[in-house]
């Protein structure tokens, strides 16, 4: 049974990381070769939630379905990585890039 957030502090704090960080997203979005190094800071991140909450499954502090979760961290570490890697054209040419790979 996976454990339910007992103070509400914790989960409101969680949630305005969420927000802050997603304006930050939306301001690399804007001018990624300007935005390196917060790109890098999002791909360190993005990689890092990922391997907490392994390691809190592989605890069993947790259910293992925060994995499923964490997964979307872990592709957004892709793009950042990639966009990292490709700053000259731009993160929507990125994103298109990855998302014509998925789709086909």
């Amino acid at each position: 049974m996976t454990p339910v957030p007992t103070e509400n502090l914790f989960v409101q704090l969680f949630a305005w990381l969420v927000i802050v960080f997603g304006v930050g997203y939306f301001w690399i979005s804007r001018d990624p070769v300007t935005n390196v190094p917060i790109i890098k800071l999002g791909m360190l991140g993005k990689a890092s939630v990922v391997l907490v909450c392994l390691a809190a499954v592989m605890m069993h502090t947790v259910s293992w379905q925060l994995l499923i979760l964490a997964s979307a961290d872990l592709v957004y570490a892709v793009f950042f990585f990639g966009a990292q890697h490709d700053q000259k054209s731009g993160w929507r040419v990125i994103v298109s890039r990855r998302l014509a790979l998925l789709t086909a």
